[in-house]
Formats: C-alpha cells, sequence, structure tokens
C-alpha cells in the first residue's frame, strides 16, 4: 500500500539547519528504528521495531530525482505465528551483514535474510535455535544487539546480545559468525558477569584495532577490551575498564567528540528523578555533563550540521533532542516535542549527503501511540 507522505511545518533551528518532518505511514508503540539502504538505490529503508503484540515494519522509501522523499511503503516483518517481538525496552536491531537481527523479550531472537532489497518471508531462526528459555515458551530476554568483527581476526561479522539476568539469563552473549553470514554452531561467549544489560555497542575503544565490547549495565557499565589470549584468538579475558555508577543506564555509544583521534563513550540514562547524559573521556575517567534531560531512553552521534564534529541525539520522554557540538560546548536544540521517544537515529536517508533524523516515538504523553517521523534535513537550502 502507497500512502502520501504527511509533511509537517518546517523547525528552524541555528542556521544553516532546517528540518522538515515527514509522518511514517503507521501508528505504533516503536522501540527502535534501524536505517539501511537495503536496495542500493539511493533512498533508505527504515525498519521499526515496534512494543508488545504489534506488528515490526520495514518501510521503502520513495525518493525524487532531487532525493525528496514522496511516499513510503511498508511491509510487515514477517513473523511465525505468535513469535512477534514481545519488546518492553531496548536497542534490539542489527544488520549482520546481510542478515536482519531483531530481538525479542517473551519470544526467540528471530533473523531474517536479505535477498534482493526485501526482508525474506521466513526467518531463518533464532542465533541459537532454543534462544535462552526460562520454560517452553519463553526465549532470550533481549534488551540490545551489535555486529561486528569481534572475537578474532577474520572478515565474518559476529554478534553481540545484551539481555537482563532474569531467570538466569547472562548479561551479554557473543555468536561467532561464519562465511555463510550466519553463526557458528559452536557455543557462545559469555562477555563478563550475569547482570542486567540494556545495550550494547561493538567498537574499538582503546585504539588498538580490535573491537571492544561497550555495555550500559544496570549499575556500573563496562568496557571489555578485546586483547589476544590463549591459544592466539581474540576474546575478552582482560578485567572490564568500569565507568558510571548510574542504576539504569539505557544506551551507550562511542565516537571521537572532540577530534583527537580517540574515541570517548557517551551514557544516557533514568536514573533517579532525572537524566544526565555523561561523556567520558578516552581514559574512561574523567565525567562530562553533557545536558540534563526529563528521562532519557536512546543516544547516537552524528554530524548533524555538518561542521565535521559530532552532535549528540538523545530520545527522552518528552521527544527528541539535538545537542549541537558548538566548539566545546553542546547546545541543545528541540526536535520534537510532547512524545515518548525511545531512539533517534542520525542518517542521510534521501542521499542529498544531509544528515537527517529518523525519530521512533512510543507514545503521546497519555499512552497512546503516534506515527514515527523522518526529519529531513535541508543541508542550508
Amino acid at each position: 500500500m502507497y500512502l502520501h507522505a504527511v509533511v509537517g511545518a518546517a523547525l528552524a533551528f541555528a542556521a544553516p539547519v532546517t528540518f522538515t518532518e515527514v509522518h511514517l505511514p503507521t501508528t505504533a508503540r516503536s522501540m527502535d528504528a534501524l536505517v539501511v539502504d537495503l536496495n542500493n538505490d539511493g533512498c533508505s529503508e527504515v525498519i521499526e521495531v515496534n512494543n508488545l503484540d504489534e506488528p515490526d515494519y520495514v518501510h521503502t522509501l520513495a525518493c525524487d530525482a532531487a532525493g525528496t522523499v514522496q511516499a513510503t511503503r511498508r511491509i510487515d516483518v514477517p513473523m511465525a505465528a505468535g513469535a512477534d517481538p514481545y519488546v518492553q525496552n531496548g536497542h534490539v536491531a542489527a544488520m549482520v551483514g546481510s542478515q536482519l537481527f531483531i530481538g525479542a523479550n517473551r519470544y526467540p531472537d528471530w533473523v531474517f535474510p536479505i535477498s534482493a532489497g526485501r526482508v525474506d518471508a521466513r526467518p531463518s531462526g533464532s542465533p541459537e535455535p532454543a534462544g535462552f528459555p526460562c520454560d517452553g515458551d519463553q526465549g532470550t530476554a533481549t534488551w540490545g544487539a551489535a555486529s561486528g568483527l569481534a572475537d578474532r581476526v577474520d572478515l565474518f561479522p559476529d554478534l553481540v546480545v545484551a539481555s537482563l539476568s532474569t531467570c538466569g539469563l547472562p548479561g551479554v552473549m557473543l555468536y561467532r559468525g561464519n562465511a555463510l553470514g550466519t553463526w557458528s554452531t559452536t557455543a557462545p561467549i559469555l562477555i563478563g558477569s550475569k547482570q542486567d544489560a540494556y545495550a550494547v555497542v561493538l567498537v574499538d575503544v582503546v585504539g588498538d584495532a580490535a573491537a571492544d565490547v561497550v555495555v550500559a549495565n544496570d549499575g556500573f557499565n563496562h568496557v571489555f577490551e578485546s586483547v589476544r589470549c590463549p591459544p592466539g584468538v581474540r576474546s575478552f579475558c582482560s578485567v572490564p575498564h568500569t565507568f558510571g555508577t548510574d542504576t539504569r543506564t539505557d544506551d551507550v555509544v562511542v565516537g571521537d567528540l572532540d577530534g583527537d583521534g580517540a574515541n570517548e563513550v557517551v551514557s544516557a540514562s533514568r536514573s533517579g528523578l532525572g537524566s544526565v547524559l555523561e561523556l567520558w573521556s578516552d581514559e574512561l575517567t574523567v565525567r562530562e555533563t553533557i545536558g540534563t534531560t526529563a528521562i532519557a531512553y536512546g543516544v547516537e552521534l552524528a554530524d548533524v550540521d555538518g561542521d565535521g564534529d559530532l552532535d549528540v541525539l538523545v530520545a527522552t520522554v518528552d521527544g527528541a533532542l539535538w545537542f549541537d557540538h558548538d566548539g566545546a560546548r553542546f547546545v541543545p536544540r528541540v526536535v520534537s516535542r510532547g512524545v515518548v521517544t525511545r531512539e533517534v537515529v542520525g542518517a542521510d536517508v534521501d542521499g542529498d549527503g544531509c544528515t537527517d533524523l529518523v525519530v521512533a516515538n512510543f507514545s503521546d504523553a497519555v499512552g497512546a501511540p503516534v506515527p514515527n517521523s523522518i526529519f529531513l534535513n535541508a543541508c542550508g537550502a
């Protein structure tokens, strides 16, 4: 079914950035969004992961010759009967090679092959067919997922899953990739101890050209450094670096914010009465507050204004914020208000070279679902 995009009033911020809002043609309580050009046409798809038993969708965007989004086509992500993810929270979608991973809370996790720019009609099964069942019908309590080259020096993408530790579930598990673009049949690697884990990132934090595992936990957060352990395979046998003491860190990202060639860690939490976005130096010892929000659920990094440095995108209980990295300052800009937002992704959706914002909305202030939005960046035009 084709629907014309609903274009709202343009939202102008510090020049030269101007956003125009385009609503996606569904209304569901969204938990996560993944932006990827599946069919290589220069206009991205938006993969929408929704709450409870609401279906998940792939939105194929239609762009005109100038790259402007004209319409969207909604495709249900196919699930086995009764196996739509019961996602209560989290950042649970990831691309692993040509596979789409969607984590679940009540049911097993699912992996969907991508072929010819489409999500395959039949899921290929969970990374481990039985998942991590607490009983016969319960799979992983998955709250986070990431992919990359993690466990060894090869070219096969690996998958890292972060879960709650209810029913004795492990916190973070790594599944080794193989030459088929799926996962090895060997047992997954437990990273760290059994602790509630809400988000996970695979990125080189310590600068040794190997992906480390950064975990947002309920309590102390950790960076597990990838090192060469006997018998020479990269693993995570070192004592983790610890950062942050929040009682509930919902999301974490890593990037070079100060331009010195080393990465910093940014975490978003919803502990206590409010939430503080925290920037930790590359040594993971210096703490700096970027901004204060009511409650923060998600954080991402992207160069929104094209000035060559990374800005901070934040999903909050009252909409989406963009913290403009202006020299030594992070200046808050309002993207949306009045909605509970779970994720904000910065990506060039329409192929015009500008960073657009894809906002995954959960509900309005009274709990009713609202459409997700794409904020198209005019790049000063």
